[in-house]
């Protein structure tokens, strides 16, 4: 599941009042409470090694909120109900929109809440939050923070996502790129994470079955299947024509290539197995650099091919028709197998 919003915010107020023109959310009104909107990061006491984020917004008014673990994991509804005016702070939670936690579900979460602030050169900044809440279904609230008297406690700090700074690394990487999360290791799944983004060194584990230094590999043809969505069936084996005799020629020491983006960046391989992982570091100025490859499979020292699945060139349409009725021509994409032999 993806996240469902996306919050972009400078949290800079004074008195508890934040700056309206400060906030560059979809949906965004105006709605003067405290909470709205901020993003939280901490821990709980049924668990203080797992991870939790909480997120108070509103949309066209209406005062949302979620928390999630690191594998989206997440309860969320709408609205919030906050009361300042009696100590300790009050809080309720509906739970009308999702929940992973069956308990949780259609319930009103009542917990009480505790706003930490820091004060710098007379302005006033988020620091901390607490948050507690009674069993869900109960009717009682809690009347401290303390773990004997509520059924659970959040303590957590105020992350101020708008920092040029700011890395969003809260949920677990999905290093196959299948944006599901539930497969990984960290989460419960059998993905070791030794696979895709995740690879160590770019590589994963096995021993190489093939070996193509010394070679110079052009893509001399392609087959595409007639089926819009299977890579199964009937297919055509086409000749690949291109102005450019694009080529990847692999040595000991790397890979020299004619690439569009050659100049560009410097790549680098390995083998594992069957497969064939060509990469290269993307650098960035804020946030930690980045190793992106594709993995081919090689059925020899010279002969090595990818499958591309089924897909839209034009955007994120899903099927054939909704693809090029959107684009105004043929973005379809059936699935091909595209062939590299080496000379």
């Amino acid at each position: 599941m993806k996240k469902l919003i996306l919050l972009v915010a400078v949290l800079v107020f004074s008195g508890c009042e934040e700056e309206a023109d400060a906030i560059n959310i979809l949906g965004y009104t105006s709605t003067g409470d405290v909470l709205d909107p901020t993003t939280w990061e901490g821990t709980d006491n049924l668990d203080d090694d797992k991870s939790w984020q909480f997120d108070f917004w509103n949309y066209n008014g209406n005062l949302m909120w979620r928390f999630q673990n690191t594998c989206e994991n997440q309860c969320m509804g709408s609205p919030y109900t906050l009361n300042t005016n009696v100590t300790p702070n009050e809080i309720d939670f509906n739970v009308n929109i999702d929940c992973f936690d069956e308990s949780y579900w259609g319930e009103t979460l009542k917990g009480i809440i505790e706003i930490e602030t820091v004060t710098y050169s007379g302005q006033i900044y988020f620091s901390g939050l607490t948050i507690a809440i009674s069993e869900p279904g109960s009717d009682s609230r809690p009347s401290s923070f303390s773990d004997t008297d509520a059924y659970r406690v959040w303590d957590l700090d105020y992350v101020d996502i708008n920092d040029p700074f700011y890395q969003d690394d809260f949920l677990v990487v999905d290093c196959d790129e299948d944006n599901d999360l539930s497969d990984e290791a960290e989460c419960g799944g059998e993905n070791e994470s030794n696979v895709g983004v995740c690879a160590a060194s770019g590589c994963g584990d096995g021993d190489a079955l093939f070996d193509p230094i010394g070679y110079r590999f052009y893509n001399p043809s392609q087959t595409v299947y007639d089926s819009p969505t299977e890579c199964s069936g009937s297919s055509e084996t086409n000749d690949v024509s291109s102005s450019i005799d694009y080529y990847w020629e692999f040595t000991a020491d790397g890979i020299n290539t004619n690439s569009f983006n050659s100049a560009a960046y410097e790549y680098e391989y390995c083998v594992f197995g069957s497969s064939l992982y060509i990469y290269y570091i993307q650098e960035y100025q804020f946030i930690e650099d980045q190793e992106i490859g594709t993995i081919y499979t090689m059925t020899s020292d010279s002969t090595y091919h990818i499958q591309y699945e089924a897909s839209c060139a034009y955007c994120c349409h899903e099927t054939e028709e909704e693809c090029n009725a959107n684009a105004s021509w043929e973005a379809w994409r059936h699935c091909r197998i595209s062939y590299w032999e080496g000379e």
